[in-house]
């Protein structure tokens, strides 16, 4: 039985690591998708560049006018994909 229950120890350690992980996990996917959708939006904004690092997303490109960037960063800020990472 001592054999039997190393193993189960170090199979719920492993266990214990994939459900942090998961937990930590902030959904990349979702983030771009509603990135795309909001920008995909606008006719006269075209991003170059997208830099996520922690806590911070940095976007770059190029607009036809300022409302267009006025426009988007208020429909950005409104979604509530960026709730969860506060």
């Amino acid at each position: 039985m001592d054999n039997f229950e190393k193993q189960k120890a170090v199979l719920q350690q492993r266990i214990s690591v994939i459900e942090e992980l998961q937990r930590n996990r902030t959904g990349g996917q979702q983030l771009l998708d509603a990135i795309a959708n909001t920008v995909g939006r606008t006719d006269t904004l075209w991003l170059t560049s997208v830099d996520r690092k922690g806590d911070s997303l940095s976007l770059n490109g190029s607009a036809g006018s300022i409302d267009a960037v006025a426009n988007t960063s208020r429909n950005l800020n409104g979604l509530d994909i960026f709730n969860k990472w506060n």
